[in-house]
């Protein structure tokens, strides 16, 4: 897989974006010494990956709305004024 990487940049891209996140939460689990630390690493892993899922996910169809023309985006708030009013 390393020489796979090493020699189409686009994968390896992609595998320094996924490793980016990863590291920090790696590093967590690694560093927790106790069960209770563990289970905070656990919650705290899942929660950051669930966001980043939920980010690119969601920043992808964006961009895509804006390239295919989908999305309206001449009048777009994104839902910051919608509640002030």
């Amino acid at each position: 897989m390393r020489t796979l990487l090493r020699t189409n940049p686009i994968l390896n891209f992609f595998y320094n974006l996924v490793e980016m996140h990863w590291l920090p939460l790696k590093d967590m689990w690694n560093d927790a010494e106790t069960k209770q630390e563990k289970a905070v690493a656990v919650f705290f892993g899942s929660w950051v990956a669930i966001l980043m899922v939920m980010f690119w996910v969601g920043f992808s169809l964006l961009i895509y709305g804006i390239v295919s023309g989908e999305a309206d985006i001449q009048n777009a708030t994104f839902g910051i004024f919608d509640t002030l009013g």
